[in-house]
C-alpha cells in the first residue's frame, strides 16, 4: 500500500480524511506534517493543512513464534525456580501440535 497526501482545513481533518481513504487506523500508519495550515483573516491568506499518511507493513505473528517466545519464557521461570526442566515443542510447519516439560 502506498503513501497518500491530503489536504483540508486542519492538520486533523487531513488525517482523518486520509485514514479513512486507506481504511486503516493511526497505529497503523505514521503521519508526516507537511504544512500546518492557517486559518487566514476573514477567509483571506487562508492555507490548508497537508498530511502524508505512510502506512507501516503489518508484521505477521504466528502460533509457532508466540509458542517459541512462550517457551523461552517458562525455561526460565523453572530456571529460576531452581527446578531442572526443559520445555519440548513438536510443530508442524506453522503450527504447534504439542508441548511439554521434561523434568531431568
Amino acid at each position: 500500500m502506498e503513501s497518500i497526501e491530503k489536504s483540508a482545513r486542519t492538520v486533523e481533518e487531513a488525517i482523518e480524511i486520509a485514514l479513512s481513504e486507506l481504511g486503516l487506523s493511526r497505529s497503523e500508519v505514521e503521519i508526516e506534517v507537511l504544512k500546518e495550515g492557517r486559518v487566514g483573516l476573514f477567509g483571506f491568506g487562508a492555507e490548508e493543512a497537508r498530511v502524508k499518511v505512510i502506512p507501516v507493513p503489518r508484521q505477521v505473528v504466528t502460533s509457532s513464534d508466540v509458542a517459541t517466545i512462550a517457551k523461552e519464557v517458562m525455561e526460565r521461570l523453572l530456571f529460576l525456580m531452581k527446578i531442572p526442566a526443559t520445555i519440548e515443542l513438536k510443530e508442524e510447519g506453522d503450527r504447534l501440535i504439542q508441548s511439554y516439560i521434561v523434568v531431568s
